[in-house]
């Protein structure tokens, strides 16, 4: 559970809505399904729009649809799809509330490796390298408890 890699792209295909099965575009951002779609020898997809009906559309600029001669078009490759499926799915408040936790842990790991050392271990041996860790651990936890009882009011230092 981690989050979809890349850049998200410059234009709105997330907005769009596909069959996650078929790879198909469904809809556009507006609501509109394609009036025919094309599976290319090579993997493109291409889905294709009505001239009357992307003509009149009021985010027309900002749209991944481009004019063609006879309609509008959208071609993409179904690993486009994947990820943009992603995408949607890491907006979705479950998804967030399940990451919130991970990102958490993700902190505690980060300064325990980088504060102790922990990646290199002079030690060899199951025994050696637990006992290490634990210590290690046991050190951060030191300097988080000092931390909180520290920044208590009744327990200020005055200098």
């Amino acid at each position: 559970m981690a989050l979809t890699p890349g850049k998200k792209p410059k234009l709105n295909k997330d907005d769009f809505q596909f069959d996650p099965e078929t790879k198909k575009v469904n809809r556009c951002p507006q609501g509109h399904a394609p009036i025919n779609i094309k599976m290319n020898k090579k993997g493109p997809i291409t889905g294709v729009w009505a001239k009357e009906t992307c003509a009149q559309c009021q985010i027309q600029a900002e749209c991944a649809v481009k004019k063609g001669k006879k309609a509008y078009r959208l071609c993409y490759h179904p690993k486009e799809v994947k990820s943009i499926l992603a995408r949607q799915h890491e907006q979705n408040e479950e998804f967030r509330e399940k990451y919130r936790r991970r990102s958490g842990v993700e902190a505690s790991i980060s300064r325990y490796i980088h504060m102790t050392g922990a990646r290199r271990l002079k030690y060899r041996g199951l025994k050696r390298v637990s006992f290490a860790a634990q210590i290690k651990a046991l050190g951060i936890n030191m300097f988080r408890s000092t931390k909180t009882w520290a920044l208590q009011p009744e327990n200020a230092c005055i200098a």
